[in-house]
């Protein structure tokens, strides 16, 4: 499909804000994804306002070639390449399938490592401790 196609009963156009939200919820379903972009999706509101987009540039090589640059903050601890070259993958085959659009590239770039909350960080380290003194 192309990015607008006319059917015999009108026109379909895909808004490259719908390729960018399709892309940012693909690379989210991957262990290590903390967000993407500065402001991810943190509840069901912020995907209606569409702030879930963000960090996602969409690029229109020709009528169906697309090329993509996401921005990702990956949580602590995750292994970077393998995590990025499953994210690509994903973005890809969801984006290709929803769309129908041929994806060129897939880039990312890894802005920022998320940090575990207060909370977690006390349960590793409690974790940690326990099995240190069984040893």
């Amino acid at each position: 499909m192309r990015k607008e196609e006319k059917t015999e009963l009108g026109f379909i156009k895909i808004h490259n804000d719908v390729i960018g939200t399709i892309a940012s919820l693909a690379a989210c379903e991957i262990e290590g994804v903390a967000r993407t972009g500065e402001k991810a999706a943190k509840n069901i509101f912020d995907l209606i306002k569409k702030k879930h987009k963000k960090g996602v540039k969409v690029e229109s090589l020709n009528e169906n070639d697309v090329k993509l640059t996401i921005d990702i903050v990956v949580k602590y601890g995750t292994n970077i390449p393998h995590m990025a070259a499953r994210v690509q993958e994903n973005v890809r085959k969801n984006v290709e399938k929803m769309t129908g659009l041929a994806l060129s590239e897939v880039n990312l770039n890894i802005q920022g490592v998320a940090f575990p909350d207060k909370e977690s960080l006390e349960t590793i380290y409690k974790t940690e401790s326990k099995q240190e003194v069984k040893r």
